[in-house]
């Protein structure tokens, strides 16, 4: 029998308190025995095919083998088990919050979490399942599951979307289909978890519930939010007002770094914990609405909780959970002070470090010239940039151009691959400057004319790219590299890893570099001088794996503000940019930080 119903608003200290536990006890078994597990799985499977890695520029063949079926048939099981314990356990503690029985120990909803598991070991269940870990955090709907939340486009395939108007109405669409799809079946998993349905039946169920409510959910769901980002802003303005007052008034102080540090802890630790939250605050939100819309139509969902153990809430558990809450609040709190106290004593040492980073300008100079021109390169030359990046194409006459595209197109208008034409032909193209189109355009540029005019002057990353990138266009690169006698100022690039473990064998001279957005396994294993990074990749794990095997870390394409913000301050050696000023100026930024500045870019990364 259902008790009475909650009558609180979004946030209730009950079901926070729960929230909180199973957040740091499912994140904990996740980290430290499910992704390990996986992890050695996963490896396993990749050695005993020969391999000791796989990565975006090899990854196909393993796919199509007897150990990458199995391994992408494990990887739909852990996002079942994860669902299990995870999203699933939101939806039961709401639900026991709504019905006012939140007084429930957090075993049991694991408990409960888990035994959910059986509805999703079906064909639907597992495309359920697959929808939502993935389809969903690619629409930034903010429901995700571990570790699959921050599976999302790369920002290099975004920035094609955005900047093509074909693509970006075709996306836009996507996203319309894709929200409305989501929407019918909002409530899918409340009817699978709180009734027992079927999957089918929720999933239909759903769908009649969504249309008699569509019109209020949207708008209550949007309220939802509103004072969810309204107690947000709040608790972070609060934060930020403490930290004022601080540097404001406690100027005499002789501990003026502990107490900086020690509130900047605070404020960025209470800002995690509500990130933290936020998704299970938002299905809290869904399921008070599951509740309220069946209500309206006269119906009082009864959950299928009542064979599983309740416990009751007695006196002698709510002072002990009461006693919890102050312990924890206290202990993080002495922890914040010891912490705050050593990093004060030794502020320079930790909190102030050189930035050392090369800026390689991507495309023959980013946004200074008209891409993979002459005109780009000697730009970024001009600019003291360290070094260029250009993408090197094999002609119908065997001569080496500068395109990046498939074809000339997007650049020159012209529909026609490099392997189609001859030099004589691609010289008449004008390339068009796409970040100042009132500039003349200027002419296709050739290996040779872009290493003559880099020569002594700056170095060059070659790309070696599309269709006839193959061991003819290394062998034709690398003489060409030899006759201008820049060994020492070139690396040779590829996406395809056959390419580099050649350049690797036969060239050992070479400086290569492999760029890849995914790889699984370690980076010492990798071929390549420069391990060179889609920035999702780019971890401070990976970065300091790569330079523990003796290669350089470098990241493309570090275009955004927050993407440079970011990377400036870690350990990579480089980062690719079509913003070379940018890149410039806020490296120049840093070195006028104040105090907190300082101590809160140490943190972010944690954070």
């Amino acid at each position: 029998m259902t008790g009475k119903r909650n009558k609180t608003g979004i946030l209730n200290f009950k079901m926070l308190w729960l929230f909180t536990k199973y957040q740091i006890l499912s994140k904990a078994l996740i980290s430290f025995i499910v992704l390990p597990v996986f992890s050695a799985i996963s490896n396993y499977l990749i050695y005993s095919t020969g391999r000791t890695n796989i990565s975006s520029g090899d990854f196909v063949p393993f796919l199509l083998s007897f150990q990458g079926v199995a391994l992408l048939l494990i990887g739909l099981f852990v996002i079942a088990v994860i669902m299990g314990v995870d999203i699933n356990a939101f939806i039961i503690i709401s639900a026991l919050t709504e019905e006012n029985r939140a007084n429930i120990r957090l075993i049991e909803i694991v408990f409960i979490g888990i035994k959910s598991i059986k509805y999703f070991f079906s064909p639907s269940g597992l495309l359920l399942g697959g929808f939502i870990a993935i389809v969903f955090p690619l629409m930034g709907l903010g429901i995700s599951i571990t570790p699959f939340r921050n599976f999302e486009i790369p920002n290099f395939i975004t920035s094609v979307i955005f900047n093509t108007p074909l693509y970006l109405g075709m996306y836009s669409l996507f996203l319309i289909v894709l929200t409305i799809i989501s929407l019918m079946h909002i409530f899918s998993l409340h009817y699978i978890i709180i009734e027992g349905r079927s999957i089918g039946k929720a999933l239909l169920a759903s769908r009649k519930l969504m249309k008699r409510h569509w019109k209020s959910f949207i708008k209550d769901y949007i309220w939802a939010a509103i004072k969810l980002a309204l107690l947000y802003f709040a608790v972070f303005t609060l934060s930020f007002v403490l930290l004022f007052l601080c540097g404001e008034y406690i100027e005499a102080v002789a501990y003026k770094e502990f107490f900086e540090i020690f509130i900047i802890l605070i404020m960025l630790e209470m800002i995690t914990y509500f990130v933290f939250l936020t998704i299970p605050v938002l299905v809290s939100v869904v399921t008070k609405l599951f509740y309220k819309y069946n209500r309206r139509d006269g119906i009082e969902v009864k959950s299928c909780f009542d064979k599983d153990v309740i416990f009751a809430y007695t006196k002698k558990r709510r002072i002990k959970k009461r006693r919890s809450v102050l312990s924890f609040v206290i202990f993080a709190m002495l922890i914040n002070a010891a912490l705050s106290f050593l990093l004060s004593k030794n502020f320079n040492e930790v909190f102030i470090r050189p930035i050392d980073i090369q800026i390689i300008a991507h495309r023959g100079g980013g946004d200074l010239g008209a891409e993979n021109t002459v005109q780009g390169v000697r730009e970024a030359i001009e600019k003291n940039v360290d070094w260029v990046e250009i993408d090197v194409q094999r002609t119908k006459d065997d001569k080496y151009i500068i395109n990046h595209d498939v074809n000339f197109k997007r650049v020159a208008g012209v529909s026609k691959k490099s392997k189609d034409l001859t030099l004589e032909e691609i010289k008449k193209f004008k390339v068009k400057n796409s970040f100042d189109i009132s500039k003349p355009g200027q002419e296709v540029a050739t290996l040779d004319e872009i290493l003559n005019e880099a020569k002594g002057k700056i170095g060059v990353f070659v790309e070696l790219k599309g269709e006839t990138a193959d061991t003819k266009m290394v062998d034709d690169v690398v003489k060409i590299i030899k006759e201008y006698n820049m060994i020492d100022e070139t690396v040779l690039l590829s996406l395809d890893y056959r390419i580099i473990q050649y350049i690797s064998e036969e060239y050992p001279e070479m400086k290569s570099g492999y760029l890849y957005y995914f790889t699984s396994g370690k980076p010492k294993n990798l071929k390549g001088d420069y391990l060179i990074m889609e920035e999702r990749e780019a971890t401070d794990k990976k970065i300091y794996e790569i330079h523990a095997a003796g290669k350089k870390a470098i990241v493309w394409t570090v275009n955004t503000p927050e993407s440079i913000n970011k990377f400036i301050y870690s350990d990579v050696d480089g980062v690719i940019t079509d913003h070379v000023e940018d890149v410039k100026k806020a490296i120049k930024e840093s070195k006028e930080r104040n105090r907190y500045e300082i101590i809160v870019d140490f943190f972010n990364p944690l954070y």
